[in-house]
């Protein structure tokens, strides 16, 4: 008999293996409005369910290597072991897109799920903890200053009160180049996106994982899923929505998931017509939660990883 019992051991083989499944059940998890779901491509055009798998399935070597460097540099300071990773990130957005033909997939997942792995890497060669607020705590530490790092030059820009036209223009002649993303809405709101949840150690995922773990013990694997999304779809400030829809959209996207939840979400008859309305609603709006997926694709990161067999490890076990 196999015993399934949380991981005390892992390889960097074990991280890479579990990331692509975690990304690969978040892709195929369903409903989920406007995301790629196996039925539907969701708001978006230019993939489909094949498209998120063949890129998940990229995506391994990368995120074993991350493992492999948190591993490796776990007596280096956190920054410099980040340094490292962000190289290994960039190589990995390349390969993705060579596996996708140029669509960007996972971008925000090689970053958020990059960096959880490096973090449990460096748990484990410090015989620390594999569980979802030991990662996430040591995932805060490599990325720490991050956001002044990234953020800070714009910040005469956030204090300017620029309309959104403005900033483009002006933002562009400042930084000799367009604004990404999360650049904008850092000058126009003080939303701080992916790196800020990572600074501050995912708090939106520990929230998540919490509710997952609520329903997981007596639905599905797909409506724990689903319900852990709507309360990330509720409580989040998604870049991908905004960039979408505006702030009109985020909150169509949070008061429609707070309304799903209540309802019960995927456990419940009302909860999944809430559901699939959304869907034909976000399709029409053209919005995406794609932040929100990521961050699921991490909780199911971490279940997999403390309800998976436990991992020899060839330095400890005899053969």
């Amino acid at each position: 008999m196999t015993l399934y019992c949380p991981i005390r051991r892992i390889t960097p083989a074990a991280v890479g293996k579990t990331a692509v499944r975690a990304a690969i059940h978040e892709a195929t998890a369903t409903p989920k409005p406007g995301l790629v779901c196996p039925d539907s491509a969701g708001a978006h055009r230019d993939m489909d369910i094949s498209t998120m798998i063949v890129s998940a399935m990229s995506l391994e070597p990368y995120f074993r290597g991350a493992a492999a460097l948190g591993m490796g540099d776990a007596g280096a300071p956190p920054r410099d072991a980040f340094r490292r990773l962000r190289g290994l990130g960039r190589a990995a957005e390349e390969t993705m897109l060579a596996s996708t033909g140029g669509v960007n997939t996972h971008k925000g997942l090689i970053f958020s799920l990059g960096v959880l792995a490096a973090a449990a890497g460096r748990n484990e060669a410090l015989d620390k903890g594999l569980d979802c607020a030991s990662v996430c705590a040591t995932a805060a530490t490599l990325v720490q200053g991050l956001t002044e790092r990234d953020f800070g030059p714009f910040r005469p820009l956030r204090r300017s009160g620029l309309t959104e036209n403005g900033l483009l223009r002006r933002g562009r002649l400042i930084a000799g180049r367009s604004l990404t993303a999360g650049e904008k809405f850092f000058i126009l709101y003080g939303i701080k996106g992916i790196r800020g949840e990572a600074e501050q150690g995912f708090p939106h995922v520990l929230a998540a994982k919490a509710e997952f773990d609520r329903w997981i013990g007596g639905h599905s694997l797909n409506i724990a899923s689903i319900n852990a999304l709507l309360l990330l779809m509720r409580d989040m400030a998604d870049t991908n929505v905004l960039h979408r829809g505006g702030r009109a959209g985020l909150e169509l996207v949070r008061d429609e998931a707070r309304r799903a939840l209540d309802a019960g979400g995927a456990a419940t008859p009302e909860g999944m017509h809430l559901l699939r309305a959304m869907q034909r609603r976000f399709i029409v709006g053209n919005l995406s939660p794609g932040g929100c997926a990521d961050l699921l694709a991490i909780v199911l990161f971490f279940h997999f990883l403390a309800t998976e067999p436990a991992a020899p490890d060839p330095l400890r076990e005899a053969p």
